[in-house]
This record gives structure tokens, C-alpha cells and sequence, in this order.
């Protein structure tokens, strides 16, 4: 394969819907700051879901995916994505794309350590994670290109012929006779959700 440099890297936000999360995020704000200071009734209980609740609309607020574009020197690029958002787009744009702009492409392992290890004081998970995966992602779809061969080789091969896949969903018995290995039950609902709400979807 040709060695070939990155040219750029471009990583635009593309929310999933046209939700409101800032002013989500404020009604919930406002509930915390009205349970606190008015400690009515069972306030405690109510505090802690509140603060809660607004722990999920603070990363809902991220917001949608990120569509990553990697370009080399010749105008050939690569595509990966995350469910990262609009944090993950900035740690890519802000970070990552200082560290490997001008790096060779084919060099995929090593520019994943280079984003590893430059997030390790704030990385390890979460949007960090999400972002090295999709440039990650990226990398490989442009080897393979650069390639022309699919990318499962350009991975080392087929291994096998078929692959066993399972599940995730509540709707066993419309899926159960599609060859799926197994099921696994989406759970929506948690503490933060409430007691009557768990209880009524156990």
C-alpha cells in the first residue's frame, strides 16, 4: 500500500432530534434548587431522583452522533462515527486532530495509542473513548480504501463464514424465529426513574 499522510480531520455534531436539552436541563436544574430550598415532605427521597434525573439530561445533552472524516494527501478519506456528540466532536477537533494531522494513515495501532495516551488525564471513558473509536473507525475505512479490499481483510481475513448474533429488545416473539443466538431485555427504567416506575416493569 502506498503510504499516505493525513490532511485533515473533520468532525461535525449531528444531533439525533431537535430536542430542547437546554432548556430540559434548566426545568431539571430548577426542581433541585426548589426541593433543596424548600425542604418539604420527603424532600430527601425527591432531591435525590431530581439530582438524578438531571445527571441524565446533562449527557442527553451531548447530544446525537458524531461523523467523523479522516482525509489524506490525495483526497481519498475515511468514515467512523460514535454516539459521542457534540463531546466527543470537540475532543476531536480541539485534540486529537492536532496530534495526527501529518501522521501516516496506515499506522492505525499507533495513532490509536497517540489518542489514548494524550486523553489520559481526562479519558479512559466516556466521550474520550467514544471519540478515539470513531476516528478509530475512520483510520481503518480509509487503509481499506486506500487498499481497495474490504475491510474485514484488510483486518487479516474471514475467520469463519457466519457469525452469531443476539438480541436486544422486548418483543421476544416477533424475533425469536430470526436466528438470533439469544435475547437480551432492553431495560429502560432505573433508580433514577422512581419506585412506581420500576415496580410497574419488573
Amino acid at each position: 500500500m502506498a503510504q499516505t499522510n493525513i490532511r485533515n480531520i473533520v468532525a461535525p455534531n449531528l444531533p439525533v432530534a431537535p430536542v430542547d436539552y437546554q432548556q430540559r436541563y434548566q426545568d431539571q436544574l430548577n426542581n433541585v434548587m426548589r426541593l433543596y430550598f424548600n425542604q418539604v415532605d420527603n424532600s430527601t427521597q425527591q432531591l435525590t431522583q431530581a439530582v438524578n434525573s438531571l445527571s441524565t439530561q446533562m449527557w442527553l445533552g451531548m447530544g446525537g452522533r458524531t461523523i467523523v472524516q479522516v482525509i489524506a494527501e490525495d483526497g481519498s478519506y475515511g468514515l467512523g462515527e460514535s454516539a459521542g456528540g457534540r463531546a466527543s466532536a470537540e475532543i476531536i477537533a480541539q485534540h486529537f486532530k492536532k496530534l495526527l494531522v501529518g501522521r501516516q494513515v496506515h499506522e492505525v495501532e499507533r495513532n490509536w495509542d497517540i489518542m489514548w495516551r494524550a486523553s489520559l488525564p481526562y479519558g479512559r471513558k466516556g466521550a474520550p473513548v467514544m471519540a478515539i473509536s470513531a476516528v478509530d473507525y475512520a483510520l481503518w475505512d480509509l487503509v481499506a480504501k486506500t487498499r481497495q479490499e474490504p475491510l474485514y481483510i484488510s483486518l487479516g481475513g474471514a475467520a469463519k463464514d457466519s457469525v452469531q448474533c443476539y438480541l436486544t429488545g422486548n418483543n421476544i416473539e416477533e424475533t425469536k424465529g430470526r436466528g438470533f443466538m439469544g435475547h437480551k431485555l432492553a431495560m429502560p427504567y432505573g433508580p433514577a426513574s422512581g419506585r412506581e416506575i420500576g415496580r410497574a416493569h419488573v
